[in-house]
């Protein structure tokens, strides 16, 4: 943002809880003009937004007709002020025509100043609508457009330096890198978090998804069943479709998909037409949620939540076993980035009855690397290496034509190999883990 040039326009947008406001109250601390709009009607923000000008002016309280006259008084008085405005959706979505008198301020205000103009907003599918699609007023008027994502694992372990590497993985697991989300664990171990946060009915982790789906969307009990059956394992669009009662669900899946919440995962191999595809909840808040609290809210509204923990103890391994992929998978694509190994494709692959939990392609040099993923401790990597082997006929790329590459992750090995059957292998345990992302 320090390096956005005087006259620029940036849209800063992402999910909610991610952090946005805390940058921007940063960028904006030594001159800056920051406001944060209402989900009330235009002229209710007019008001505010008048007299929070004049109250940064220092001069008497004053109403100004539009935002066009407010602006440019602003302007006009501070001649290189930044000037951001949070929760720029909630004035979009309640006033018609707010874009085109926004894209007069950016033509004959902003651009011709040496002040700049931040529009942010937590509502993704207003955003992408409304702000930066080719139908916007002010489409093509924007410097930069800022999307935040959440944190990686590896800033989550910087975030939990003073805790173990395997306490941080069920962290991240669970909640993501959702800074809002981090902020609230002030536990020493993950059951006591999940009780008192997911099982606890007047904390913000029990109901924030209600409360994101139902600002983005409509029929929000038709999305949370959705969630909930991918959730369960119905991750086919068949299976998904089955467990909803309805084949009509493409839109309600794009939507989701559009919002960062599920993607459409495909065999690493496999071209995006491929009909393989299978649904995943990309999101780990969403996908802890749906897994473990969603089919148990009533009773835990009611305080009753024994069933609801008995469950999250009983399944807890097993969705950790798949978490712990998506965590592995990061690894590798740091090893990437530091020059340490050479994939340009990273991911999983599965056919029928066969998956391996990671693929790496280099295609310029047809290398493939096979992986497993074991959040176990004292794993033994050459039974695993047998089993992995068996399947890796089964992967149709360059099969004729290839050099083959193994890693196995685990919490802690038997005893590491380096080789197998001629086969170069690596062991990667949770102390390796810790040394790649320090």
């Amino acid at each position: 943002l320090e390096t956005l040039e005087r006259g620029g326009v940036v849209v800063v947008f992402g999910r909610r809880r991610i952090g946005k406001t805390r940058l921007l109250e940063e960028f904006c601390k030594n001159n800056g003009f920051f406001f944060t709009f209402q989900n009330k009607s235009e002229n209710y923000n007019l008001k505010l937004f008048s007299h929070a000008i004049c109250e940064y002016l220092s001069i008497p309280k004053a109403s100004f007709k539009s935002f066009f006259d407010a602006i440019s008084f602003l302007i006009s008085q501070m001649k290189d002020v930044d000037i951001i405005l949070d929760e720029f959706t909630y004035l979009i979505r309640n006033s018609r025509g707010i874009a085109s008198e926004f894209q007069q301020i950016i033509d004959k205000k902003i651009q011709n100043s040496n002040s700049r103009l931040v529009l942010c907003g937590s509502l993704i599918s207003t955003i992408s609508e409304e702000v930066i699609s080719r139908s916007s007023p002010i489409y093509g008027r924007m410097t930069k457009i800022i999307k935040l994502k959440q944190l990686k694992f590896k800033n989550v372990m910087k975030w939990f330096h003073n805790k173990p590497i395997e306490l941080v993985i069920e962290i991240y697991s669970v909640i993501g890198g959702i800074p809002r989300y981090l902020e609230i664990f002030k536990h020493e171990n993950i059951q006591s978090f999940i009780k008192d946060s997911f099982f606890n009915p007047t904390n913000l982790l029990f109901y924030d998804t209600s409360l994101i789906l139902s600002e983005e969307l409509k029929n929000l009990a038709y999305y949370e069943t959705i969630l909930e059956a991918i959730a369960s394992g119905n991750t086919k669009f068949g299976e998904i479709c089955n467990y909803v009662g309805d084949s009509n669900i493409n839109q309600y899946l794009k939507n989701l998909e559009n919002l960062g919440i599920i993607e459409r995962e495909l065999p690493i191999t496999k071209s995006r037409i491929s009909k393989k595809g299978i649904y995943v909840i990309s999101d780990s808040y969403f996908n802890f949620y749906y897994g473990f609290v969603s089919v148990y809210r009533n009773q835990i509204e009611r305080n009753i939540t024994v069933s609801a923990f008995s469950n999250f103890k009983k399944k807890f391994s097993i969705y950790m076993g798949l978490k712990f992929e998506n965590v592995c998978i990061e690894i590798m694509e740091e090893l990437v980035n530091k020059g340490k190994l050479d994939y340009n494709k990273i991911g999983r692959w599965w056919y029928k009855d066969k998956e391996i939990d990671i693929v790496g392609l280099n295609e310029r040099e047809k290398i493939i690397l096979f992986g497993e993923c074991k959040y176990k401790n004292k794993v033994n990597p050459n039974k695993i290496m047998k089993e992995l082997v068996g399947k890796t006929q089964y992967v149709d790329w360059n099969i004729d034509n290839r050099k083959e590459e193994f890693i196995i992750f685990a919490k802690s090995f038997t005893k590491k190999i380096d080789n197998f059957e001629g086969k170069k292998v690596k062991c990667v345990d949770l102390k390796d883990i810790e040394m790649i992302v320090s």
